[in-house]
């Protein structure tokens, strides 16, 4: 069982041949390429740049979380670490 034969029952299925590949092929000249080239390079730097911030924008709310924490420590604890004591 082909690809072929797998579309033949769908109304308007493009079937999949070596001959249509080439055609498809074809349809794609070097300007297509580059010009794919650099949606993609675009598209994925993107991303990244988007990732860094969100992440640098998390490991600043961890920090502020953090020292919030620490500072109620120390206020509920008399701000003296119990290990110096020993």
């Amino acid at each position: 069982m082909g690809e072929t034969a797998l579309a033949e029952g769908l109304p308007g299925a493009v079937s999949w041949t070596d001959d249509s590949r080439r055609v498809a092929m074809e349809w794609l000249d070097r300007w297509d390429v580059a010009l794919m080239l650099v949606a993609v390079y675009v598209s994925v730097m993107t991303l990244v740049r988007m990732m860094v911030r969100r992440r640098d924008q998390l490991v600043a709310d961890v920090r502020q979380q953090l020292e919030s924490h620490r500072k109620h420590h120390k206020k509920r604890h008399g701000g003296g670490s119990h290990r110096d004591a020993a």
